[in-house]
């Protein structure tokens, strides 16, 4: 075994994540060679996490394969606004998502919409 890690966050008693390098891995079934890798507790990670959403500044944007959508997606999120992806059947209830507002189209152009 080559060098090994594992990672911790504060206020966990556990690695939530381990890895390493790993000389002859697999010699017990006959073929010995060298690895990376390593493994991440996702549960965890994500039970632990704490991302502060403003959910009333959320945007919802229809999953379409639209150019002038995706552009305008972009520019939302480069100017600093959390835009998710919805739906067609998500949209009617924005709120299981945490959205306020909802990204239509209007004639040839992308807009927001407020809703509630």
């Amino acid at each position: 075994t080559g060098l090994v890690f594992a990672v911790y966050m504060s206020g966990y008693g556990r690695a939530i994540a381990n890895g390493g390098r790993y000389d002859d891995i697999g010699k017990e079934f006959g073929r010995a060679r060298p690895a990376t890798g390593f493994s991440l507790d996702l549960r965890e990670v994500s039970k632990q996490a704490t991302i502060a959403m403003d959910e009333s500044e959320m945007i919802c944007a229809p999953y379409e394969e639209d150019e002038a959508l995706m552009n305008t997606v972009r520019a939302l999120r480069e100017s600093g606004r959390q835009v998710v992806f919805c739906y067609e059947d998500d949209q009617a209830d924005m709120s299981r998502n945490g959205a306020s507002r909802l990204v239509k189209q209007d004639n040839d152009t992308w807009v927001i919409e407020s809703q509630g």
